[in-house]
């Protein structure tokens, strides 16, 4: 039997400020005693979901991919979250998936968030990535890239669908409901990390991280409370209910 081991750090940030920020999961990660095959952060886990990259990027791009290049080799597990980066003169909303190793692959957010004006601050990206972890194809998004099927559809035969946000509370509906929908809908695993908490626009976060079977059933789920969730994922059941049920065969 395979099994992927997840932990979902859950927790509130503070506003634009990298050392705050980094000093905060230093502790949480004190906490994580248990082999853990990848730590998931949630969405800009070194500012908060800012606009000003232009002040930020560089502290929070070279001071976070460090710490998380050391939490990485000290817990021999990948450590996963996004961060804004400058690259040659534009800004991105960056995801880091890094390896004990040092290794690393990155995703810049396709689906930029207009009514926010994400799309005045960052360039968007233009391609999609694949992870391996322990025998297992995961593929990770940024928050607003789940309102877009398209985006997430599994055609590159993958097991876990991830997603790393600051979803706000007032539409957190819509997370629980399309959360649940990609994962019925793409016959996979659906892992989400959210934030609590107010930021610093007065927009409050409750979270609503969660686990989900291929099948849509909610498998773990935490609302509000600042905590780590631990899940094992387990391929026997994703092999047999894509047995019993094999649909993405006639897309």
């Amino acid at each position: 039997m395979q099994t992927l081991k997840i932990a979902l750090v859950q927790t509130g940030l503070v506003w634009e400020n990298v050392e705050a920020n980094l000093s905060h999961f230093e502790k949480l990660f004190e906490k994580i005693k248990v082999d853990i095959d990848l730590i998931l952060l949630p969405e800009m886990f070194t500012t908060g979901f800012s606009m000003n990259p232009q002040k930020f990027a560089v502290e929070s791009h070279s001071k976070g991919f460090e710490w998380m290049t050391l939490k990485a080799n000290e817990h021999n597990c990948v450590v996963a979250g996004s961060m804004m980066v400058e690259d040659a003169g534009k800004f991105y909303n960056r995801l880091f998936y890094v390896f004990p190793d040092g290794k690393f692959i990155q995703y810049d957010k396709n689906h930029l968030f207009s009514m926010g004006g994400e799309h005045k601050s960052y360039s968007k990206g233009q391609a999609s990535i694949l992870v391996e972890v322990n025998g297992w194809k995961l593929k990770p998004l940024i928050c607003y890239d789940l309102r877009f099927p398209e985006t997430c559809r599994n055609n590159e035969e993958y097991d876990v669908l991830i997603f790393h946000a600051n979803w706000p509370q007032r539409r957190i509906q819509h997370w629980d409901i399309l959360l649940q929908a990609r994962a019925i809908e793409n016959l996979s695993y659906v892992v989400a990390v959210n934030r609590i908490g107010e930021d610093g626009n007065n927009i409050n976060h409750n979270g609503s991280s969660q686990v989900i079977d291929p099948e849509g059933e909610i498998l773990l789920i935490s609302k509000d409370e600042d905590k780590i969730l631990y899940a094992n994922l387990e391929k026997d059941l994703l092999t047999s209910t894509r047995e019993k049920f094999p649909f993405l065969l006639d897309k």
